[in-house]
């Protein structure tokens, strides 16, 4: 496989986050650097979907407070702006061929994704 196809399989794995990743790290197993971003799709995807869940329940607490619900509005977009950010970074480091780690995975990524 062409070092290109390798970047946009890599690149591919973040598409549909958990669901992508699974299928390149299923079917391009053998290629070391679509595995990589493949479990750093997946691990992304679940550390952010427990985050978002904890921010869901902080926000129904919140929310309880009388003229909070702007605070929890902003909250929300701040969460889900970084998050596009972040998949969209990820996205583009795996099209330029660099092995990018985000920072609270690297022990993880070390361990698991050689």
């Amino acid at each position: 496989m062409k070092k290109g196809d390798s970047n946009i399989l890599a690149a591919a794995s973040y598409v549909l986050l958990v669901l992508t990743g699974v299928l390149m790290l299923v079917f391009k197993e053998d290629d070391e650097f679509v595995k990589f971003h493949s479990i750093q799709s997946i691990v992304f995807a679940v550390v952010f979907f427990i985050v978002w869940i904890v921010l869901r329940i902080i926000e129904f607490f919140i929310s309880l407070i009388p003229f909070t619900q702007v605070f929890v509005w902003f909250l929300s977009l701040v969460f889900g702006v970084v998050f596009l950010a972040v998949w969209l970074y990820l996205m583009y480091e795996a099209l330029e061929g660099k092995k990018y780690t985000l920072p609270f995975l690297k022990d993880f990524m070390k361990k698991y994704a050689r």
